[in-house]
């Protein structure tokens, strides 16, 4: 049917959210710390950019003093 639309993301576009968005996810509800100190406000990030950073922050090493 042509004109119809789909609140699904085309295929090899990959879907966008706003710090907020991932903020209050269910995904990331035990990390909404993390993501509210990580990310960007007014920047979208994917899925995949979020958990990178999230990784990497966990990876991170510790400073003694």
């Amino acid at each position: 049917m042509a004109g119809k639309t789909s609140k699904q993301a085309e295929p090899g576009v990959a879907v966008r959210y706003t710090k907020e968005q991932l903020a209050n996810s269910k995904r990331y509800r035990g990390k909404k710390d993390m993501i509210n100190a990580l990310l960007k406000p007014g920047k979208a990030y994917t899925m995949a950019e979020a958990d990178e950073l999230l990784e990497k922050f966990m990876k991170g090493k510790v400073s003694v003093c």
